[in-house]
């Protein structure tokens, strides 16, 4: 039997929901596992084979086996009687599972209310990522040197929303999917591009980390690492190698790099994406090559930009030292760029509220332009100019 705080399990479920497949064929991904550690702690488990989440909670443990539960029939059940509990208040639940005829049901009461949900046996549900406990014959877990490093975590999830929206969603380049996290000891770099956009950010601080390293994030995990991890604590990353081996030892049969974050007791692990990420340096041309430079204010280009979206056969007229029309932006002096209109808007949206300007630089017509938010000129994007087939030569 389980006893435990009814608010701190409802709020330890919602650290690991978010990493819960719900469109998964296999249902048992669909279940969080409940593991005891020992006499007073549970760990929370939920995974999609390629990244699980953890979070240890404070309680009584009695006789208990690892088991999983649905994870929408167990949220729906806690969050009904937070919400009747009178404000200020908490109590306890107790959850005990039974077995009969090999089939599992757990059986939840709280404040005189139960109900029984089916369970499904711990030896049923996927292995965590990182195995600690592996034994040689199954896998070896090794910590690179000098690969760990303390982040604040408001400026780290703020850096990584910014740049998300460039990043490819086409998953036979994976390479294009993930976020490279470049890391040093005075700060580090986050950067996304799916060939025709660049969006990078730079945020100065000390990390800890000896050596410049870099990280390929999943682009898809940063609404999760947004609702998982506290912003007023920092995170800590770590990198592995994790490397499975044949049971005679022989030979190695897989070797990948899984990439940690950890939060006081709360875990997020996952592979790594495989593969060098394009050196945007080589695009990233500087603000003093720049033929044109315009200061724009952000609410009014942001809402030109809605404009020609919605009316796509309108000019904009607003104030503004641009006119702009969909896929073609120019300068009242003549200067014409054609850009992608929504992958503009995806730019602007991802700048702060209080953005008061908008830099827009222009290098020559078939050159990346260079976007930055006034003053702060950390977040850098560009974004690859489209040309009309009589450009083309067509």
């Amino acid at each position: 039997m389980i006893t435990i705080s009814l608010k701190e399990l409802n709020a330890a479920l919602n650290v690991v929901i978010p990493i819960v497949n719900r469109r998964s064929t296999l249902p048992v991904l669909q279940n969080i596992q409940i593991t005891p550690v020992n006499a007073t702690a549970i760990t929370l488990f939920a995974t999609d084979l390629e990244a699980n989440a953890k979070v240890t909670v404070q309680c009584e443990v009695a006789e208990v086996q690892a088991f999983s539960l649905n994870y929408a029939a167990f949220i729906k059940f806690t969050s009904g009687l937070v919400a009747g509990l009178k404000k200020g208040t908490d109590a306890p639940l107790t959850l005990e599972v039974t077995a009969q005829d090999d089939l599992l049901t757990a059986k939840l009461s709280c404040n005189g209310i139960t109900t029984e949900l089916p369970a499904i046996g711990g030896d049923y549900f996927p292995s965590e990522i990182l195995a600690h406990e592996a034994t040689p014959e199954s896998a070896t877990l090794e910590l690179v040197n000098n690969l760990i490093a303390f982040v604040d975590t408001e400026k780290f999830i703020g850096a990584l929303s910014r740049v998300r929206h460039s990043a490819s969603s086409d998953l036979t380049r994976p390479v294009l999917t993930a976020i490279c996290f470049k890391v040093s000891a005075t700060g580090y770099e986050v950067a996304t591009a799916d060939s025709f956009r660049l969006a990078i950010e730079s945020v100065a601080t000390e990390t800890g980390v000896v050596l410049t390293t870099f990280y390929l994030l999943p682009a898809r995990l940063v609404p999760i690492i947004k609702k998982m991890f506290n912003p007023d604590c920092p995170i800590r990353i770590s990198r592995f190698i994790l490397t499975e081996i044949s049971r005679d030892e022989s030979e190695s049969i897989d070797r990948r790099n899984v990439i940690s974050l950890a939060q006081n007791s709360t875990y997020l692990d996952f592979y790594e994406i495989a593969g060098t990420f394009p050196n945007y340096e080589f695009i990233l041309w500087q603000e003093g090559e720049a033929t044109t430079r315009l200061e724009l204010d952000y609410p009014q280009f942001l809402k030109a930009v809605k404009f020609a979206l919605n009316a796509p056969q309108a000019t904009c007229v607003l104030p503004l030292p641009v006119i702009v029309t969909v896929g073609k932006t120019h300068t009242q002096d003549g200067t014409v760029n054609s850009i992608n209109a929504r992958y503009l808007l995806d730019l602007l949206n991802s700048y702060p509220q209080n953005t008061e300007k908008v830099a827009w630089c222009i290098k020559d017509t078939y050159a990346p332009v260079l976007f930055y938010p006034l003053p702060d000129i950390n977040n850098k994007q560009l974004i690859m100019p489209m040309h009309s087939p009589e450009k083309r030569g067509r």
